[in-house]
């Protein structure tokens, strides 16, 4: 199989290949490929329509076709393109992926699921593939199958740190604080400068009601990363239980600079209802962007 990897501006990478058959693909099938190339996209996409007229069955043209699309945001046509392309050549995991990349994007998390399982199904042996569909499976409230499957991915790959930190934040997620507390030691041991982290350990404090560990553990990662906008945001929350009002404030307030999205998580968090009436926070929540 000859692979070329190129290098996409909204996704990572795809994959473009043409599989070593009995017959060689049409000639409109490496013309696509030098036009996507070229960054001519919708040409691409006419040389593989016609390279598909002439071999409906040529998985590769599917996919690279569903890449395109991808690329321009034509999410519909690029699902039909790796849903054929996967029915073609069912032993590539890779249009799973993808599918799961678009679905991920359109917040329909239960096709998220389902396309990695499909992927896992196909490439058992992949650390990441577990790890994104334990995210997946945490955003479901799937909270016992998301450690499942974040522990596979650290048996696979024991310094896999985007799946330790996973763990934290799914046992946070399920309200088991002192399994986050539980982990941390043996998280530390392996991983002693990962700002996230730090901010899930605060979590954990914070709602087991040990505020002063909290602070601890959120100024350690604003230590590292002093522009972490859930470390800002949380240690507003804890101030805020410590009757620290203008300090709590000035935080939630840096959180929303640095992600605005944390406006309308801070306008819905009950926690903060001791600030809702004050001038500063009606002002921050109804800043215009």
């Amino acid at each position: 199989m000859l692979k070329r990897t190129i290098l996409l501006m909204l996704i990572l990478c795809s994959v473009l290949y043409c599989k070593q058959e009995a017959e060689k693909p049409p000639t409109e099938f490496e013309l696509g490929i030098n036009l996507f190339e070229g960054g001519d996209l919708t040409g691409a996409i006419e040389m593989w329509q016609i390279a598909l007229e002439k071999a409906p069955k040529l998985a590769p043209a599917w996919f690279n076709m569903a890449t395109a699309y991808d690329m321009l945001n034509q999410d519909s046509m690029a699902l039909i393109c790796y849903k054929k392309a996967a029915e073609l050549d069912t032993a590539d995991e890779d249009p799973w992926i993808y599918m799961a990349q678009i679905y991920r994007k359109q917040k329909n998390f239960e096709k998220v699921a389902e396309s990695y399982e499909n992927a896992i199904d196909r490439k058992s042996d992949d650390p990441e593939l577990f790890n994104k569909l334990g995210i997946a499976y945490d955003q479901l409230g799937q909270y016992s199958s998301a450690l499942a499957m974040l522990n596979s991915a650290v048996e696979r790959d024991s310094f896999y740190m985007s799946a330790w930190v996973n763990k934290l934040i799914v046992h946070n997620h399920s309200g088991q604080y002192d399994s986050t507390i539980y982990y941390k030691e043996k998280f530390l041991s392996i991983f002693d400068d990962e700002p996230v982290s730090y901010v899930q350990f605060a979590i954990a404090y914070h709602y087991l009601g040990q505020e002063e560990n909290a602070l601890a553990a959120i100024d350690s990662a604003l230590a590292i990363y002093p522009d972490l906008a859930s470390a800002h945001y949380y240690k507003g929350l804890i101030l805020l239980t410590l009757d620290k009002l203008d300090e709590s404030m000035a935080e939630i307030t840096r959180a929303v600079e640095l992600v605005p999205d944390y406006r309308e998580i801070a306008s819905q968090d009950e926690e903060l209802e001791p600030i809702k009436n004050t001038r500063q926070f009606r002002e921050l929540i109804e800043q215009k962007e």
